[in-house]
């Protein structure tokens, strides 16, 4: 922990900059903006589905046989959720992982911090946890 500078989505070198060019704007999710709740689950899944999509147009055509881009899509979510998770845990805050994160947050992962302003920790690190397990 607080060593893993720079994270990756998968395991052949790609960044999550290179990797996840996939949402747009990283504060607009299916509704339009962020809310607590049903909205968290929507751009969890909409993350899976546009990053999937991504690696299917953008990367698929390069890989081996083996490559599963729906795999590598969720991998790709759950690091995010457990680096920013590791983060908070250190200091309570996200700082941390808005400096080290590279590219777009998830959308899901961005509506978690955005109300963990107004939560304790433990609901901040359940919210977090429960988005994570979608």
């Amino acid at each position: 922990p607080g060593s893993a500078k720079k994270p990756r989505l998968d395991g052949d070198g790609s960044s999550a900059k290179e990797a996840s060019e996939v949402s747009g704007s990283k504060n607009a999710g299916p509704a339009g903006g962020h809310s607590a709740g049903g909205d968290i689950k929507a751009w969890v899944n909409l993350d899976l589905k546009e990053f999937e999509e991504y690696l299917r147009r953008e990367v698929a055509g390069n890989a081996d046989e083996d490559f599963d881009p729906k795999e590598v899509a969720r991998q790709g979510v759950l690091e995010a959720f457990n680096y920013a998770i590791e983060a908070f845990e250190e200091s309570e805050h996200f700082d941390k992982f808005k400096e080290e994160w590279e590219g777009p947050t998830p959308q899901g992962l961005d509506a978690v911090i955005n109300g963990a302003k107004d939560q304790s920790k433990q609901e901040v690190l359940q919210s977090l946890n429960r988005a994570k397990d979608m």
